[in-house]
């Protein structure tokens, strides 16, 4: 069995892109944000995207010239056994992973200013004069993996752990058109609010961009680094939708204060990854059984 991350950094982030976009679906919006209601176990598949990202961030939190204090907690080693307790074969992959990245990037450029850092904004500064002022004031926020500086322009990095299939036409196609991540809200959002004027002061500068890093998690190990290509029309429209999305929730909690059930969205159940968390407590034939899957498949953080 998988256990939930338990690392002293990174996460989600308070209020960040897939949190608004889970406003979607209203109870799982309520389940996660409001009651704390999550998972007790992960599915291998994401502990070992956790993994490799625990690695990652230990290997760049190195190289910044003020090192984050979560750095001298506790050691690479101690922080896999409590994020990946119970799966030696899944820590012993993520360090495989990361002997061979260390290998396929030794001469890298790449300066590290940030690592699993949180990032906030106000839909003020975001969307300025946009409708309903009293959401100007709501902040919003993003946990990027990494911001570098190379060439002297800052960028934003997202590691995206895969598993399947790699050689040159998969990859090609991957990255056509830049794939799946030609509409990222959360690409958006993070170029977003890195933009802010507060953001480019803390950072240095105006982020160039954002690139996603994949690393490959089977035999032959293999990574790669994409640029996206942001579209300028849906660039432009994204503060007026993270306007919407902090409106949606300031509905929910409305409701809830009423006393009043979130509506379920079973259009989300299952996607592309599979079933969503709460699936199991979704489907559960009777509020007996609903209770013991609760009880015995997730926990709460509040």
């Amino acid at each position: 069995m998988t256990t939930a991350s338990a690392s002293s950094y990174g996460g989600s982030s308070k209020r960040g892109p897939h949190r608004l976009a889970s406003t979607a679906c209203e109870r799982l919006w309520a389940l996660r944000s409001v009651h704390g209601v999550v998972a007790k176990y992960d599915p291998p598949t994401r502990l070992q995207g956790t993994l490799i990202h625990t690695c990652l961030a230990y290997h760049n939190a190195a190289l910044m010239p003020v090192p984050p204090v979560w750095l001298g907690e506790r050691t690479l080693g101690e922080a896999l056994e409590i994020d990946g307790a119970g799966n030696p074969a899944l820590i012993r992959v993520a360090l495989d992973v990361y002997a061979a990245y260390r290998h396929q990037f030794s001469a890298d450029t790449w300066l590290p200013l940030s690592v699993e850092e949180e990032y906030e904004a106000t839909i003020g500064e975001l969307d300025p004069g946009g409708p309903d002022p009293s959401l100007d004031a709501e902040i919003i926020t993003c946990r990027t993996d990494l911001v570098m500086k190379t060439n002297g322009m800052p960028w934003i990095v997202d590691h995206k752990a895969t598993g399947g299939g790699w050689n040159g036409k998969e990859r090609l196609e991957t990255w056509k058109d830049d794939g799946e991540y030609k509409l990222s809200w959360q690409v958006m959002t993070n170029l977003h609010i890195l933009r802010t004027a507060k953001n480019q002061a803390k950072i240095g500068g105006l982020v160039r961009g954002f690139i996603i890093q994949r690393l490959k998690h089977r035999t032959p190990y293999d990574f790669d680094r994409h640029t996206l290509t942001v579209p300028a029309l849906a660039y432009a429209d994204a503060p007026r939708a993270m306007r919407s999305y902090v409106a949606k929730e300031r509905a929910i909690f409305a409701k809830l204060a009423r006393g009043e059930r979130p509506d379920p969205n079973f259009s989300m159940c299952v996607g592309r990854y599979g079933n969503c968390d709460y699936h199991a407590l979704c489907s559960s034939s009777s509020k007996e059984e609903q209770a013991s899957v609760l009880a015995t498949a997730f926990r709460t953080t509040k």
